[in-house]
């Protein structure tokens, strides 16, 4: 079995993404390991392989903004792998994506309790996928700016679709475990391939850093490939929105005049 297999890279990993988010940082140790470099990590991207007009008739070769967003896509009954998720490149290896995109119905209630998943988040742990399943029907796509041709959104080039890779293993935190209430909501995905030659695509830098730190009142860019209601199951054009860190006091504190 090649799934929840203990081994460094992966708990190093999710020591530092438990404790902070994902950015850029400046260090003075450099830190390497086999599918992390710092010189090279949170680089944006530029395609050269094709070229795109935009809406003023500049043509030139595409950049992608965020290389690392990639696209988990789970295989229907129907056959097609459909986008269900976005995740982070957080080496050339390995996608960082959240639990609950494992989870094989949405919907199920506690008992004795109207509280559905959608909206308490309640499961059960039999409720995720199995790990045959996880290793099986999910594939990755890396290097993305669209999830297929559309050209009202400016996907008219087929390589702007990226690469899809399997995934050879994994390793999920305790949510399914807790009921999907105490934490625990990560994945890591290992690919069968590095995404060191793939165009458009390169990993996240990781704050290694014990002083690394967002502070309250700046901008931060959000991104991913998750589903929008408004436009259909996926969104075809990359979406990344600019949000405000409140930082966890002041969010606490709006939270509390709302209710």
């Amino acid at each position: 079995m090649k799934s929840l297999v203990s081994f460094p890279l992966f708990t190093l990993i999710v020591v530092v993404v438990t404790v902070r988010i994902i950015c850029s940082y400046t260090v003075s140790t450099v830190i390497k390991l086999k599918y992390y470099n710092p010189e090279i990590c949170g680089r944006q991207s530029t395609y050269t392989s094709f070229v795109l007009t935009d809406d003023a008739g500049n043509t030139g070769n595409p950049t992608h903004l965020a290389p690392w967003a990639v696209q988990i896509r789970v295989k229907a009954r129907g056959g097609d792998y459909e986008v269900i998720c976005g995740g982070t490149l957080i080496t050339s290896k390995h996608v960082l994506t959240a639990a609950h995109c494992f989870q094989k119905h949405f919907g199920a209630k506690k008992e004795g309790d109207d509280e559905s998943s959608m909206s308490g988040r309640y499961c059960e742990e039999n409720q995720r996928f199995t790990d045959s399943e996880i290793l099986t029907r999910t594939m990755v796509t890396v290097g993305a700016m669209c999830t297929r041709k559309a050209e009202k959104y400016g996907c008219v080039n087929e390589k702007q679709n990226g690469k899809t890779l399997k995934v050879s293993r994994f390793a999920i935190g305790d949510f399914y475990k807790t009921h999907c209430e105490q934490g625990g909501d990560i994945v890591i995905l290992e690919l069968e391939k590095s995404v060191e030659d793939v165009e458009g695509a390169n990993y996240a830098c990781l704050p290694f850093a014990p002083k690394t730190e967002i502070k309250d009142g700046v901008n931060v860019t959000s991104f991913g490939w998750g589903s929008d209601p408004g436009k259909g199951f996926d969104n075809s054009a990359f979406p990344m929105i600019q949000i405000l860190n409140l930082g966890e006091y002041s969010i606490r504190r709006v939270s509390q005049k709302r209710d």
